[in-house]
């Protein structure tokens, strides 16, 4: 007895300093990563950077020469409860070296609890002399002998079973020791364990390791949005970064878009409004809003009603994506808006108050209703007037106000425009003091568009039924 327990200390004292040796300088030093840089217990590096770089104890990670991980999973002591064995603490749970060693006594000995399978009552005062008269006698675990187990499986595939002493003897009896080291094919995957340190274990998210059918782990690693930053590659996230399988892909773009920032190769500034263009050439029937051509500065190529970008026109086909100069932006800005609302406003109250034009007197007359097809028809013309620096009823390529209501789906008969003024007050005003506008605006109209742009200048337009 005495033997067996210098050979388990031994064991035990040349274990730790196996472990000091290789992870600690000094034993109760400074811990080291595999470069001989220092790193504290917790995971982080001596000067309190945190670092997860590789393996170390305290990582929740059963890694490479552990027994268990994280350290409070440790075992502190060793009992199996079986007086037969002789229990062992190994290693150190500081290190995640700590293991239990249960060693089945075999030899005789009186007075240390145990009757082993070979011992009886004459050899060894543990044996019951009263083996097989049905009662569970002192020293004794079972009786009768049919009773005592023969086998040891507890069910739980974490546990080491093992069989002491003998039915015989009525001494048999069954202990468990919990398996903490990762070990593949054994039907158990222990605290710390994964499944890249032991195929018992299923792929699980957020467990730090990235596992099979996993692109990150844990999940604050794992991309929510993508970008690389190249307007010629789309940006695509596929995965979840729930699951641990989200991931960044960039393919490349190769169909000719307008307004994605891409010139792919192939593509040229006929097909694509994002490739560089030569100068353009004002005559070469090819209208380039984009480098200048409008119907105002290039009429022989932008000044027709024919379906061509620059013309002022917003027509079949056209977008704000792909044709801002006759479309205008692709959300009518909130500010403009609210210009158009404040104009509708100040005419209503002159309206419901009757005026006094420059040769006309006006009664009151019941407010005008904002039409949504007239406003955009109103829109258009401001915005148009606006890029294209013109001031007109007439659009440059020749278009009335009512063929432009009638590209609404709507009809008008009247329409006051004007330029420069800076708040609804004041375009109402100059309105009133312009005998044809301020007759237009007092009539018996129902209906009005207002549309107001600041593209390039302050343009209003309102338009009647």
């Amino acid at each position: 007895m005495a033997h067996r327990f210098n050979q388990l200390f031994a064991l035990a004292t040349w274990t730790v300093f196996l472990v000091c040796a290789t992870w600690i300088s000094g034993c109760g030093g400074i811990l080291t990563d595999e470069n001989g840089d220092p790193r504290s217990r917790d995971g982080g590096t001596a000067d309190g950077s945190v670092d997860d770089g590789g393996p170390f104890c305290g990582n929740d990670v059963v890694d490479e020469g552990e027994t268990c991980d994280p350290p409070g999973n440790c075992p502190t002591g060793c009992d199996d409860g079986n007086a037969c064995t002789v229990d062992a603490l190994m290693g150190s749970a500081a290190e995640c070296t700590a293991a239990c060693e249960s060693t089945p006594i075999e030899a005789c000995a009186d007075d240390d609890g145990c009757c082993p399978s070979a011992c009886n009552s004459g050899s060894d005062n543990d044996c019951s002399p009263s083996c097989g008269n049905g009662v569970i006698d002192p020293l004794e675990t079972c009786d009768p002998p049919g009773s005592c187990p023969t086998s040891c499986d507890d069910g739980n595939a974490c546990t080491t079973d093992t069989l002491t002493g003998s039915a015989a003897n009525c001494s048999a009896a069954c202990s468990s020791v919990a398996i903490t080291m990762c070990v593949g094919g054994d039907g158990c995957c222990p605290a710390g364990c994964n499944a890249t340190s032991d195929s018992d274990c299923s792929p699980s998210c957020g467990n730090g390791v990235v596992e099979s059918g996993e692109t990150c782990d844990p999940i604050g690693t794992c991309p929510s949005s993508c970008s690389d930053g190249n307007a010629c590659t789309r940006d695509v996230l596929t995965g979840s970064a729930a699951m641990c399988n989200s991931m960044c892909s960039y393919p490349p773009i190769s169909a000719c878009t307008n307004n994605d920032g891409c010139c792919p190769s192939g593509c040229t500034a006929a097909n694509d409004n994002d490739c560089d263009a030569p100068d353009p050439v004002c005559g070469d029937a090819i209208c380039s809003p984009a480098q200048g051509e409008l119907c105002t500065t290039c009429a022989s190529d932008c000044n027709t009603t024919n379906n061509v970008c620059g013309n002022g026109a917003c027509q079949t086909g056209e977008t704000s994506a792909n044709c801002r100069a006759d479309c205008g932006p692709a959300t009518w800005p909130a500010e403009w808006a609210q210009f158009e609302q404040a104009a509708l406003e100040e005419m209503n109250r002159h309206r419901a108050l009757g005026t006094d034009c420059p040769t006309t007197t006006q009664n009151p007359v019941p407010p005008l209703t904002m039409d949504p097809a007239l406003r955009r028809a109103a829109q258009l013309h401001s915005w148009d007037q606006s890029y294209s620096s013109y001031f007109d009823h007439t659009s440059c390529n020749g278009r009335s106000p009512w063929t432009r209501a009638a590209d609404q789906g709507t009809s008008a008969n009247g329409e006051t425009i004007g330029a420069g003024y800076s708040s609804a007050v004041s375009m109402i005003n100059g309105w009133l003091n312009s005998q044809g506008h301020c007759a237009i605006m007092m009539s018996g109209r129902t209906h009005v568009g207002i549309g107001y742009a600041a593209e390039n200048g302050r343009y209003w337009t309102a338009i009647y039924r």
